[in-house]
Protein backbone atom coordinates (compact mmCIF):
# COMPACT_ATOMS: atom_id res chain seq x y z
CA UNK A 1 0.00 0.00 0.00
CA UNK A 2 0.89 3.70 -0.94
CA UNK A 3 0.15 6.33 1.97
CA UNK A 4 -0.42 9.56 -0.05
CA UNK A 5 -0.62 8.74 -3.10
CA UNK A 6 -2.61 11.43 -4.90
CA UNK A 7 -2.96 11.40 -8.65
CA UNK A 8 -0.94 7.55 -8.70
CA UNK A 9 2.25 8.60 -10.71
CA UNK A 10 4.05 6.70 -8.73
CA UNK A 11 1.97 4.12 -8.56
CA UNK A 12 1.53 3.82 -11.96
CA UNK A 13 5.41 3.36 -12.58
CA UNK A 14 5.59 0.98 -10.20
CA UNK A 15 2.58 -1.24 -11.22
CA UNK A 16 4.38 -1.01 -14.83
CA UNK A 17 7.24 -3.02 -13.17
CA UNK A 18 5.22 -6.26 -12.57
CA UNK A 19 6.63 -6.73 -8.79
CA UNK A 20 2.98 -6.24 -7.29
CA UNK A 21 -0.07 -8.52 -7.87
CA UNK A 22 -1.89 -5.72 -6.03
CA UNK A 23 -1.01 -2.29 -5.41
CA UNK A 24 -3.57 0.15 -3.43
CA UNK A 25 -2.68 3.67 -2.96
CA UNK A 26 -4.45 5.69 -0.79
CA UNK A 27 -4.81 9.59 -0.04
CA UNK A 28 -7.54 12.07 1.70
CA UNK A 29 -8.32 13.92 -1.96
CA UNK A 30 -11.63 12.13 -3.63
CA UNK A 31 -10.33 14.15 -6.91
CA UNK A 32 -7.05 12.88 -6.77
CA UNK A 33 -8.39 9.45 -6.38
CA UNK A 34 -10.44 9.81 -9.03
CA UNK A 35 -7.72 11.09 -11.08
CA UNK A 36 -5.56 7.74 -10.22
CA UNK A 37 -8.28 5.84 -10.87
CA UNK A 38 -9.03 6.58 -14.41
CA UNK A 39 -5.35 6.33 -15.25
CA UNK A 40 -4.82 3.34 -13.90
CA UNK A 41 -7.95 1.80 -15.99
CA UNK A 42 -6.29 3.77 -19.32
CA UNK A 43 -2.98 2.52 -18.91
CA UNK A 44 -4.91 -1.23 -18.45
CA UNK A 45 -3.44 -1.70 -15.08
CA UNK A 46 -6.64 -1.99 -13.02
CA UNK A 47 -5.85 -5.28 -12.29
CA UNK A 48 -3.28 -4.23 -10.24
CA UNK A 49 -3.57 -1.26 -9.17
CA UNK A 50 -6.69 0.11 -7.11
CA UNK A 51 -6.68 3.48 -5.08
CA UNK A 52 -9.28 4.40 -2.50
CA UNK A 53 -10.19 7.83 -0.15
CA UNK A 54 -9.10 6.85 3.29
CA UNK A 55 -7.83 7.34 6.19
CA UNK A 56 -4.82 5.56 8.65
CA UNK A 57 -7.46 5.02 11.28
CA UNK A 58 -10.06 3.71 9.42
CA UNK A 59 -8.08 1.21 7.24
CA UNK A 60 -5.86 0.05 10.82
CA UNK A 61 -9.55 -0.74 12.40
CA UNK A 62 -10.76 -2.78 9.46
CA UNK A 63 -7.91 -5.50 9.47
CA UNK A 64 -6.77 -5.21 6.58
CA UNK A 65 -2.68 -5.95 6.51
CA UNK A 66 0.23 -5.59 3.81
CA UNK A 67 3.30 -6.74 3.08
CA UNK A 68 4.92 -3.70 1.74
CA UNK A 69 3.65 0.19 2.80
CA UNK A 70 5.26 2.43 1.27
CA UNK A 71 5.45 6.33 2.65
CA UNK A 72 7.34 8.37 0.06
CA UNK A 73 7.46 11.74 0.65
CA UNK A 74 4.03 11.64 2.32
CA UNK A 75 4.46 10.92 6.07
CA UNK A 76 5.70 13.96 7.11
CA UNK A 77 2.36 15.77 6.57
CA UNK A 78 0.88 13.10 9.23
CA UNK A 79 0.29 14.99 12.13
CA UNK A 80 -0.04 13.61 15.75
CA UNK A 81 2.74 10.97 14.93
CA UNK A 82 2.57 9.41 18.54
CA UNK A 83 -0.70 7.84 17.24
CA UNK A 84 -0.37 7.68 13.78
CA UNK A 85 2.79 5.48 13.53
CA UNK A 86 1.35 2.79 15.82
CA UNK A 87 -1.62 2.68 13.41
CA UNK A 88 0.49 2.13 10.48
CA UNK A 89 2.64 -0.58 11.42
CA UNK A 90 -0.78 -2.52 12.32
CA UNK A 91 -1.20 -2.65 8.50
CA UNK A 92 2.15 -4.65 8.37
CA UNK A 93 2.36 -8.22 8.23
CA UNK A 94 4.48 -9.56 11.39
CA UNK A 95 7.21 -9.93 8.52
CA UNK A 96 6.42 -6.82 6.37
CA UNK A 97 8.45 -4.19 4.98
CA UNK A 98 8.11 -0.64 5.67
CA UNK A 99 10.09 1.30 2.92
CA UNK A 100 10.27 5.18 3.56
CA UNK A 101 11.92 7.81 1.66
CA UNK A 102 11.22 11.26 3.72
CA UNK A 103 11.76 14.66 4.85
CA UNK A 104 12.66 14.40 8.48
CA UNK A 105 13.93 17.99 8.99
CA UNK A 106 12.46 21.01 11.05
CA UNK A 107 9.00 20.31 12.10
CA UNK A 108 7.02 23.63 10.15
CA UNK A 109 10.39 24.40 8.63
CA UNK A 110 12.15 26.10 11.36
CA UNK A 111 15.59 26.12 10.29
CA UNK A 112 18.46 26.42 12.45
CA UNK A 113 20.97 29.19 12.56
CA UNK A 114 23.44 27.22 11.24
CA UNK A 115 21.16 25.41 8.81
CA UNK A 116 20.64 28.56 7.30
CA UNK A 117 24.29 29.79 7.56
CA UNK A 118 25.06 27.15 5.44
CA UNK A 119 22.34 27.21 2.71
CA UNK A 120 23.12 31.02 2.53
CA UNK A 121 26.77 30.09 2.06
CA UNK A 122 25.58 27.86 -1.05
CA UNK A 123 23.30 30.59 -2.62
CA UNK A 124 26.36 32.95 -2.36
CA UNK A 125 28.42 30.62 -4.38
CA UNK A 126 25.57 31.42 -7.23
CA UNK A 127 25.67 34.12 -9.91
CA UNK A 128 22.97 36.23 -10.06
CA UNK A 129 21.39 34.62 -13.13
CA UNK A 130 20.97 31.40 -11.36
CA UNK A 131 18.96 33.02 -8.63
CA UNK A 132 16.07 34.16 -10.52
CA UNK A 133 12.82 32.73 -8.84
CA UNK A 134 9.82 32.07 -11.34
CA UNK A 135 8.37 35.35 -11.23
CA UNK A 136 11.72 37.55 -11.96
CA UNK A 137 12.46 38.39 -8.41
CA UNK A 138 16.16 37.59 -7.44
CA UNK A 139 16.88 35.19 -4.25
CA UNK A 140 18.64 37.20 -1.89
CA UNK A 141 18.90 35.29 1.42
CA UNK A 142 17.04 32.28 2.64
CA UNK A 143 14.87 32.69 5.69
CA UNK A 144 13.42 30.92 8.52
CA UNK A 145 9.80 31.28 7.78
CA UNK A 146 7.09 32.25 10.36
CA UNK A 147 5.03 29.20 11.76
CA UNK A 148 2.09 31.35 10.88
CA UNK A 149 2.78 31.70 7.42
CA UNK A 150 3.28 27.95 7.14
CA UNK A 151 0.05 27.42 8.69
CA UNK A 152 -1.58 29.82 6.07
CA UNK A 153 0.20 28.60 3.02
CA UNK A 154 0.17 24.60 3.97
CA UNK A 155 -1.40 23.49 7.45
CA UNK A 156 -0.32 19.87 6.29
CA UNK A 157 3.57 21.07 5.24
CA UNK A 158 6.24 19.13 7.67
CA UNK A 159 3.22 19.40 10.31
CA UNK A 160 5.28 17.15 12.84
CA UNK A 161 8.21 16.24 11.10
CA UNK A 162 10.78 16.30 13.23
CA UNK A 163 8.96 13.19 15.24
CA UNK A 164 8.93 11.35 12.29
CA UNK A 165 12.72 9.97 12.32
CA UNK A 166 12.70 8.98 16.47
CA UNK A 167 9.08 7.72 15.81
CA UNK A 168 10.26 5.47 13.28
CA UNK A 169 13.08 4.10 15.58
CA UNK A 170 10.89 3.53 18.29
CA UNK A 171 8.09 1.04 16.89
CA UNK A 172 10.14 -0.43 13.77
CA UNK A 173 13.26 -2.40 13.69
CA UNK A 174 15.30 -0.57 11.22
CA UNK A 175 16.94 -2.92 8.26
CA UNK A 176 18.72 -0.04 6.65
CA UNK A 177 18.84 3.68 7.16
CA UNK A 178 20.98 6.10 4.28
CA UNK A 179 20.45 9.68 5.12
CA UNK A 180 20.63 11.73 2.54
CA UNK A 181 21.39 15.43 3.31
CA UNK A 182 19.51 18.21 1.77
CA UNK A 183 20.06 20.06 4.86
CA UNK A 184 21.61 22.93 3.17
CA UNK A 185 20.90 22.18 -0.17
CA UNK A 186 17.23 22.15 -0.28
CA UNK A 187 16.48 25.27 0.86
CA UNK A 188 18.92 27.19 -1.04
CA UNK A 189 17.72 25.49 -4.27
CA UNK A 190 13.99 26.19 -3.03
CA UNK A 191 12.20 28.54 -6.51
CA UNK A 192 15.36 28.80 -7.88
CA UNK A 193 16.64 24.43 -9.07
CA UNK A 194 14.75 25.20 -13.16
CA UNK A 195 17.60 27.81 -13.20
CA UNK A 196 20.46 24.78 -12.72
CA UNK A 197 18.83 21.92 -14.69
CA UNK A 198 21.33 21.87 -17.86
CA UNK A 199 23.84 19.97 -18.53
CA UNK A 200 26.93 22.50 -18.73
CA UNK A 201 30.17 21.78 -17.84
CA UNK A 202 30.10 25.25 -15.77
CA UNK A 203 26.28 23.89 -14.53
CA UNK A 204 28.04 21.17 -12.95
CA UNK A 205 30.95 22.26 -11.48
CA UNK A 206 29.25 25.28 -10.07
CA UNK A 207 26.81 22.57 -8.55
CA UNK A 208 29.78 20.64 -7.34
CA UNK A 209 31.01 23.45 -5.32
CA UNK A 210 26.93 23.42 -3.77
CA UNK A 211 27.54 20.13 -3.03
CA UNK A 212 30.93 20.79 -0.87
CA UNK A 213 29.27 22.86 0.95
CA UNK A 214 27.02 20.98 2.30
CA UNK A 215 28.91 18.12 2.71
CA UNK A 216 31.23 19.77 5.07
CA UNK A 217 28.63 21.24 7.11
CA UNK A 218 26.62 17.77 7.39
CA UNK A 219 28.49 16.40 10.39
CA UNK A 220 27.70 19.60 12.27
CA UNK A 221 23.62 20.29 10.79
CA UNK A 222 22.78 16.28 10.21
CA UNK A 223 21.00 15.04 7.27
CA UNK A 224 16.93 16.51 6.54
CA UNK A 225 16.12 13.52 4.15
CA UNK A 226 16.80 9.46 4.77
CA UNK A 227 15.96 6.63 3.23
CA UNK A 228 14.82 3.53 5.33
CA UNK A 229 13.35 0.30 5.28
CA UNK A 230 11.90 -0.93 8.50
CA UNK A 231 10.06 -3.95 9.68
CA UNK A 232 7.64 -3.87 12.61
CA UNK A 233 8.91 -4.69 15.94
CA UNK A 234 7.90 -7.80 17.60
CA UNK A 235 6.63 -8.03 21.36
CA UNK A 236 9.46 -9.18 23.20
Amino acid sequence: MSLGCGTGGNELLWARTGAFSLLKGVDVAPARIDFATRAAAEEGLADVLRFEVADVERMASGGERFDVLLGLQSLHHFDRLDATLPRLAALLEPDGLFVVDEFVGPTRFQWTDRQLEAANAVLALLPEERRRLPDGRIKRRVVRPSRMAMVLDDPSEAVDAAALLPGLRRLFDVVEERPYGGTALHIAFSGIAHNLRDQDPKTLALLERCFAVEDEALPEIGHDFVALVCRPRQPA
